[in-house]
């Protein structure tokens, strides 16, 4: 599909469907940046754009970017092989950007309306904490929010926490499992940590991903079964 002014573009993608948009910032009717914000606004929503100029002009490139532009390419310097390269790209990226995008909001949806107690620590603090496990410790997310994650850890579990956190945040490890005692306005309860590392986007304090389980009830049936054990054993 191909439309000789911005005018003619602009009803296209109102109607027609398109993989993505090859975009001539020299119009007979509009030019630079102006003319990548009209098509941008007018497009659907994660409608690859690959803009075309004849001019070698950096900053306009770098506005163009910055605006979301998947590609800057100028007219005397490409061949055919890498026009066609280029569009498959930016479909490519546009496809997996979508694909992030959606795998986020899954993962945001699980964690603020899951039943599983989680929360995302960062350079020693809560980030993030869900509801339910601010049901758990007896606070709401907001308040849990900021706090040293070390806080929410019965005094005599707290090195241990910290050692544990300190590899995964490192990279040492990539994920570990351990029990400990945490405390809250409701109490202190004895709890099974899973955490993740989720990325390595900032090396060395990549956030981790706690998932806690209540296992107050579990531990004290082993004290009782352990205690009954010694009772009946042999003397």
């Amino acid at each position: 599909v191909r439309a000789g002014t911005l005018g003619e573009a602009m009803g296209l993608l109102a109607t027609v469907p398109l993989d993505v948009v090859l975009l001539d910032l020299d119009l007979p009717d509009s030019d630079g940046t102006r003319t990548f914000a009209r098509v941008r606004l007018a497009a659907p929503p994660g409608t690859p754009i690959v803009v075309l100029t004849t001019r070698e002009d950096d900053v306009l490139a770098a506005a163009a970017l910055r605006r979301g532009a998947q590609d800057y390419l100028v007219k005397s310097a490409i061949a055919a092989p890498q026009l066609r390269r280029a569009l498959r790209w930016a479909v490519e990226r546009a496809r997996l950007a979508a694909a992030l995008e959606a795998s986020q909001t899954r993962f945001e949806s699980a964690f603020a309306h899951g039943a599983v107690p989680k929360a995302i620590v960062h350079q020693g603090r809560v980030q993030q904490a869900n509801p339910a496990l601010a049901a758990l410790l007896g606070s709401t997310p907001a308040a849990l929010a900021g706090r040293p994650d070390d806080a929410l850890v019965h005094p005599d579990d707290q090195c241990d926490h910290v050692e544990r956190l300190a590899r995964l945040h490192a990279g040492r490890e990539d994920a570990a499992t351990w029990e400990a005692r945490w405390t809250g306005a409701a109490g202190e309860v004895r709890v099974r940590v899973s955490a993740v590392a989720l990325d390595d986007v900032h090396p060395g304090v990549r956030p981790i991903l706690l998932e806690v389980q209540d296992v107050t009830e579990l531990h004290g049936l082993r004290a009782l079964v352990a205690r009954a054990a010694a009772g009946a054993a042999p003397v």
